[in-house]
């Protein structure tokens, strides 16, 4: 996912750091003696480096809370107690994140434990499931750790 956006990003982020480039060497705002293609190397890798966090944060952080709050009303796992995280495949990409939760946080969800199953390798009881023809996504509570899968 990373290398298409890459490919698609590059070209237009090297558009838009011409004029960067252009206008702090005609304000005299780079360091002296500091060749203008430099500059522009420099101030192109930031700004692609500027996507690549966006993306970053949105997959690690972002996703999972807005899931997590949508699909049992609140944030259990978090970015500080994620024990594991990957993402798999090309087409069909199979998202996994393992939290970590605290005892009070266990009994919690245990309490809303559907069914007990085993998959992705993991057995546990269900707080969530929806399937679908090409996706789907799960939430399962495995001890004192929450899975989180999404698959599409």
């Amino acid at each position: 996912m990373e290398l298409l956006a890459l490919i698609i990003f590059a070209p237009v982020l090297a558009i838009v750091a011409t004029p960067v480039c252009w206008l702090l060497h005609r304000f005299k705002l780079l360091p002296a003696g500091v060749h203008p293609a430099i500059a522009f190397g420099i101030i192109w890798m930031a700004m692609i480096g500027a996507v690549f966090a966006q993306s970053a944060v949105a997959e690690m952080i972002v996703w999972p809370a807005k899931f997590q709050a949508k699909h049992l009303g609140q944030q259990y796992g978090t970015p500080l107690n994620l024990r594991s995280y990957s993402a798999s495949g090309f087409q069909d990409v199979i998202f996994e994140y393992v939290y970590q939760l605290d005892p009070d946080q266990v009994r919690a969800l245990q309490r809303r434990c559907g069914r007990h199953t085993a998959s992705f390798g993991h057995a546990g009881c269900v707080l969530f499931e929806e399937n679908g023809d090409q996706q789907g996504s799960q939430i399962m509570l495995t001890g004192d750790q929450l899975y989180i899968m999404d698959y599409n």
